[in-house]
């Protein structure tokens, strides 16, 4: 019916496998930093992003700005905090210290990108 996507789907006559057994472990998809300066880093950075979407959905921009430089602004705007929530993501999946260096140093280049611009 129509509720087929959202319903998980088993064979006939048979079960899922209990949680926590081999075949359906608990920590199967449940990448988390485990170093904890990391964490404090993302949830400032996850703060950082929150307080900025904030100050612009309530800090009226200059009424000097035609329709469509408002429109430019809040479109860059838009895509500045997406691009800060996947970074944020990301580093919070990184599985291996391989893996959380190179997404520190994307992390590092979006910094730089949005301090400059």
């Amino acid at each position: 019916g129509l509720a087929t996507p959202f319903r998980h789907w088993t064979p006939p006559n048979s079960r899922c496998p209990p949680l926590g057994s081999r075949l359906n472990p608990y920590e199967k998809f449940d990448e988390a930093p485990r170093d904890l300066a990391v964490v404090l880093y993302l949830v400032l950075e996850f703060l950082l992003v929150l307080l900025a979407t904030l100050m612009l959905l309530f800090v009226p921009l200059p009424e000097t700005w035609s329709g469509s430089m408002q429109a430019a602004f809040y479109s860059l705007a838009f895509l500045a905090v997406v691009l800060s929530l996947v970074s944020i993501a990301s580093l919070q999946s990184a599985g291996t210290a391989k893996a959380l260096r190179r997404r520190l140093l994307c992390d590092g280049c979006r910094q730089v990108i949005l301090c400059g611009a």
